[in-house]
């Protein structure tokens, strides 16, 4: 009977093929083993609940803690105390939830008890029968990534803190010369928001300078790419100033040579800019002063001799002219002679009210009452074909001042502008409240914090060169070939600054001029 069921081919076969499969399975379990073995990881495997059911050799000899000592949650004793709380939280989380587990955390080594970083990555994988989940996961070495992140972290803040020490912005551009990186310092004032220039140029950018000629050489030293320095730029502010800043970029390319765009930096020069401006001014003013000193000497040394002299002329001129009969030849002549006469009376009368100053005893005085009569005498003479426009507050615009001498100001300013306009065009004066927030450097002169008048004379004519408009306030300069003096404009300028303000010249040849007066304001009535 034993050898009948021994020799049975159907149950000979079957026993077989269980052995088989028993042989099969225990090799897939020795390769499986192997694999996890030899991963460059500690490998592991944990409950439906979370609690660890499984490490491999690399978790017992990396931490010293045997399986017994690391089942259900021994484990934890690896992690670092500081790393402990929020890994637990996303373990606990992602195991009530189901998802994928991934999250860095530093742990013990058990040989000498140093700390190193770790990748924990981890897998549910649930039981087709019961559901019930099993997580498989890895826990991968990243010491090496983590102290190179931390390294290039401590450069880039070394890099930041130089930007910040050496230049006040460090930038990138790509090869179409757009920004792809702006790093401003922290305490730059009015920068611009963050990444609102980006994938713009330079020249897409609103700035007040340079002109267009400069422009075109710098966009040409880029298309070239070549490295440039000391490239000024001026940026409006919301208060009205201009910032100036300082640009230099070197070109970048690749190992292949292909260009790659510019990086470089940019230092604000402002304060630098105001104190060129303020020296520059006050050499001008030295240099006036000492004009004016030589004009005083010369003015009074000759004076009462050429004062006679004229009075001799023009008395002898007068009575010739009205010796003469009615109609005579002569009479074009000699009224000729009376007007020359006058006019040099008038020059040597500038000249002495410029070597003076000419601003004259001071007092509290409305701008808008000298500054209506002057614009009423200007009209009178004034061609029907020239519009003269004035406009004023309807509250006083009290200031420190001499009544005269305003009412000579604004009708010189009156008298350029009808000449500037030839017959024809318009002429607009205005005097209105002005308050400037922040120190405000102009042409002429810079204005600091504080209540002022201003009074303004605008024309449609001929306007101004650069060249002619930087010396128009030089004594004697004139535009005026046939009745010129060109001691107008240099008289209001030192009379404005005597009143403690300043003038703004904006003008642009074939598009007309405007001259503004800035006086201080006081207060009552």
């Amino acid at each position: 009977m034993n050898r009948l069921m021994t020799d049975n081919p159907v149950l000979d076969s079957g026993q077989r093929r269980a052995g088989g499969l028993a042989v099969r399975r225990a090799d897939a379990d020795d390769m499986l083993r192997d694999l996890v073995e030899t991963i460059p990881a500690m490998a592991w495997a944990a409950s439906a609940d979370g609690s660890n059911a499984f490490v491999s050799r690399r978790w017992t000899e990396y931490t010293g803690l045997s399986a017994l000592a690391t089942a259900g949650r021994g484990w934890r004793i690896a992690m670092h105390p500081d790393d402990e709380p929020a890994f637990i939280e996303e373990w606990c989380r992602c195991v009530a939830s189901g998802e994928s587990f991934e999250a860095e955390g530093r742990l013990r080594r058990g040989a000498d008890g140093a700390y190193r970083w770790f990748m924990v990555r981890a897998e549910p994988v649930r039981n087709a029968q019961n559901g019930a989940a099993t997580w498989y996961g890895v826990a991968t070495d990243i010491e090496d990534r983590k102290r190179a992140e931390q390294a290039l972290k401590a450069s880039e803040e070394r890099f930041r803190s130089l930007v910040e020490f050496s230049f006040d912005v460090y930038w990138e551009t790509d090869e179409h010369h757009r920004f792809t990186r702006q790093d401003f310092t922290r305490e730059l004032q009015d920068a611009p928001a963050p990444d609102i220039e980006l994938g713009k140029t330079r020249w897409e950018i609103p700035y007040l300078e340079p002109g267009e000629e400069a422009w075109r050489e710098h966009r040409a030293t880029l298309d070239a790419h070549l490295p440039f320095r000391d490239f000024e730029l001026a940026r409006p502010t919301p208060s009205g100033e201009r910032k100036y800043v300082s640009v230099c970029g070197m070109p970048r390319f690749d190992a292949g040579g292909k260009f790659l765009g510019y990086c470089g930096v940019g230092r604000h020069v402002t304060a630098r800019k105001r104190e060129q401006e303020e020296r520059s001014c006050l050499e001008a003013r030295v240099r006036e002063a000492g004009t004016m000193e030589g004009i005083g000497r010369f003015a009074s040394g000759i004076a009462h001799d050429f004062n006679s002299a004229l009075s001799g002329i023009l008395s002898y001129s007068e009575m010739i002219r009205d010796d003469l009969q009615p109609g005579s030849p002569l009479q074009r002549y000699a009224n000729n002679v009376v007007a020359s006469a006058l006019r040099a009376r008038e020059l040597v009368r500038g000249i002495l009210a410029y070597a003076r100053g000419g601003a004259g005893e001071r007092e509290r005085l409305d701008v808008r009452t000298p500054m209506l009569e002057a614009v009423e005498l200007v009209r009178a003479s004034a061609p029907p074909s020239v519009m003269l426009e004035c406009r004023t507050t309807t509250r006083p615009l009290m200031v420190l001042g001499n009544a005269t001498q305003l009412h000579r100001i604004v009708g010189n300013l009156c008298a350029n502008a009808l000449d500037a306009v030839a017959g024809q065009g318009a002429v607009r004066v205005e005097a209105r409240e002005f308050d400037c927030n922040a120190q405000l450097v102009l042409s002429h002169g810079s204005l600091e914090p504080g209540a002022y008048a201003a009074i303004h004379v605008e024309d449609s004519g001929c306007g101004m060169d650069a060249a002619t408009a930087a010396r128009i306030f030089e004594p004697f300069f004139t535009t005026k070939a046939a009745n010129g003096t060109g001691l107008g404009l240099p008289l209001v300028l030192s009379i404005v600054r005597e009143w403690g303000g300043a003038m703004d010249v904006s003008t642009q040849a074939g598009k007309g001029s405007r001259f503004s007066i800035y006086l201080p304001r006081v207060a009552g009535a």
